[in-house]
């Protein structure tokens, strides 16, 4: 018995094998782009929300100077904010310390004071 040969061996052409690798070139570049598309993507989101949540405790925090404060005046460009605060700590130099210097950096104690009267 004779096996039959084939006039052509099995296989892709040289065209065929360089049209494949043209389109397999060009998948990986679009997944590559987008790869780094949405890596900037989601880096530039992660900076967005940290400035965000800066931006909020910085209002939360002016928030509470405000609401502290004796007199809160702004500039007239309403670039700048003055707080006048009440001394908390005692400093070197207060009428508590003069009698006592152990009592520098340590807080006051709340007074209540009624200006209006008992009513």
């Amino acid at each position: 018995m004779k096996l039959a040969t084939l006039r052509y061996g099995r296989g892709f052409t040289l065209t065929e094998l360089m049209i494949a690798t043209e389109r397999e070139a060009a998948v990986l570049a679009a997944i590559m782009a987008s790869s780094i598309a949405l890596q900037k993507t989601l880096n530039a989101i992660d900076n967005y929300l940290a400035t965000q949540m800066q931006q909020i405790r910085i209002i939360d925090y002016l928030n509470r100077d405000v609401k502290r404060g004796f007199v809160v005046t702004t500039s007239v460009d309403l670039q700048n904010v003055t707080i006048t605060m009440p001394s908390y700590i005692i400093q070197s130099g207060d009428a508590e310390a003069i009698g006592n210097p152990s009592l520098v950096g340590t807080p006051r104690t709340p007074t209540i004071s009624n200006s209006a009267g008992d009513r």
